[in-house]
């Protein structure tokens, strides 16, 4: 008999443990609500490496928004220099984890503030001459906007400016053969859309200065093709 309630306890266990439910993250999104975003990071992570709740999306969008909060602040420790980085990468890892997208729609407007202050960081190292700094800043922009060509055109632009013209070269020619063959440009992000914007520029007066103007000539048609406005196409034609 002993051993029959055993058995029917462990089938009961099992039965229990198979329709358990995953957590509905109310801890973290207290934490959110209460601005406690050191406690909030370390939280996340702690979600993000566990096996059973490292593929959702939602602890990822938190650990976003709290390094994002970490980063505003003036008095944060050293060891939170790099909130800002942190939060975009973080975002493009959510985008990646929420595979309906459905959190992505409840938070575009967050979604697009962050990029849009990624995009921001990029263009203004770029326009300020500050070369050496606009790699990283492409790279942490690249992992919200993974596929976005214009961040790949800034970077290649930022290499010939640095006088490394063979990896400039490399760079823009998987970009260009990739933006020339494009029907559309895949989003309507305004941030995306400025990057792509700048990296086109950028790299059209790249090649015109080293003499390569009918490939800039056909970059820069192609971009007035896909982008749609007038104040950038007088950019475009003042610069042939």
């Amino acid at each position: 008999m002993k051993k029959y309630v055993l058995l029917f306890l462990s089938l009961y266990s099992f039965s229990f443990i198979g329709k358990a439910q995953p957590p509905n993250y109310d801890d973290l999104t207290i934490l959110y609500a209460d601005g406690k975003f050191e406690k909030l990071i370390e939280e996340c992570l702690k979600y993000n490496e566990k096996e059973s709740t490292s593929k959702d999306p939602l602890p990822y969008l938190l650990l976003s928004k709290a390094y994002y909060g970490m980063s505003q602040k003036g008095d944060r420790g050293p060891e939170y220099k790099n909130a800002f980085k942190d939060a975009v990468s973080a975002l493009g890892k959510f985008i990646k984890k929420d595979k309906t997208q459905s959190l992505i729609g409840e938070n575009e407007e967050y979604i697009e503030m962050l990029k849009m202050a990624a995009a921001e960081n990029v263009i203004n190292e770029y326009e300020g001459k500050n070369y050496k700094k606009v790699s990283g800043a492409v790279s942490s922009y690249l992992k919200a906007s993974p596929d976005n060509l214009g961040a790949k055109f800034l970077d290649g632009a930022t290499k010939y400016m640095l006088n490394d013209k063979s990896t400039a070269t490399a760079v823009w020619r998987d970009a260009e053969k990739a933006f020339l063959a494009m029907k559309d440009l895949g989003t309507t992000s305004e941030a995306d859309v400025r990057i792509y914007k700048t990296g086109v520029l950028a790299t059209a007066e790249c090649l015109i200065k080293s003499k390569q103007t009918d490939r800039a000539r056909a970059l820069l048609k192609k971009a007035q093709d896909l982008i749609q406005e007038e104040d950038f196409k007088k950019q475009c034609n003042a610069l042939l």
